[in-house]
């Protein structure tokens, strides 16, 4: 996604969850690893490893990150899917 590729009305919602107040991060299954689960465990780890990074990546976003499978977005992969008759 570049700068000015996507105007705001082409963007629309297709649920919010309580559950996940904010976009995921996530890593491309692609890269190795042992690359993603040193992400993971820095991501996880963060507030307590180093509060001054905590402190800038966490300001005004979320509380905390939390390990989620590729399963639990299947509810919404499906409604993506049905809505684009994919």
């Amino acid at each position: 996604m570049g700068l000015f590729t996507i105007k705001l009305e082409d963007i629309r919602f297709i649920f919010e969850s309580d559950l996940i107040p904010n976009a995921p991060f996530t890593t491309r299954s692609s890269y190795p690893a042992e690359m993603r689960a040193k992400m993971r465990e820095c991501m996880i780890n963060m507030q307590w490893a180093d509060p001054t990074a905590w402190e800038v990546v966490s300001r005004d976003t979320f509380g905390a990150f939390g390990l989620v499978s590729h399963e639990a977005y299947l509810p919404f992969i499906e409604l993506r899917k049905a809505e684009t008759g994919r």
